[in-house]
């Protein structure tokens, strides 16, 4: 497995604090639905129905690698960035209710940016 650089983290990080402010956004101003929470498990069940990428059924499980269901627990700094990440935004979008869309979009706008300047990296470093 290569390692992911720290941009592409970064950006996915910024992408989970998304999710808690449309999150709190939503259920608060929208009547208690839920919009962006459950979106990565959906997508993980759809590759891994399909059979697409190294994505198995037990992946897309809610901490499936985790050591309290019998996990090596590996990658946990980047669960917990990413808890802590959704927890921030959520309480962000709870206290900024309207204006957290708008900061939602921006921060959105800039994870996809250093995303794709990532993938033009890796791609323009890749052997022929």
């Amino acid at each position: 497995m290569n390692p992911v650089p720290r941009s592409v983290l970064a950006a996915l990080v910024g992408l989970t604090f998304v999710t808690g402010l449309i999150d709190a956004a939503s259920v608060l101003g929208l009547g208690h639905v839920f919009v962006a929470n459950m979106t990565g498990n959906v997508v993980f069940l759809g590759f891994s129905l399909l059979g697409r990428g190294s994505v198995t059924p037990s992946d897309a499980i809610l901490a499936a690698d985790s050591s309290l269901t019998g996990g090596a627990n590996p990658r946990s700094g980047r669960r917990l960035a990413s808890v802590v990440a959704m927890l921030l935004g959520a309480a962000v979008g709870a206290w900024a209710r309207s204006v957290a869309i708008a900061g939602a979009a921006l921060i959105e706008a800039a994870a996809v940016f250093a995303l794709v300047r990532a993938l033009r990296r890796s791609v323009s470093h890749a052997p022929p």
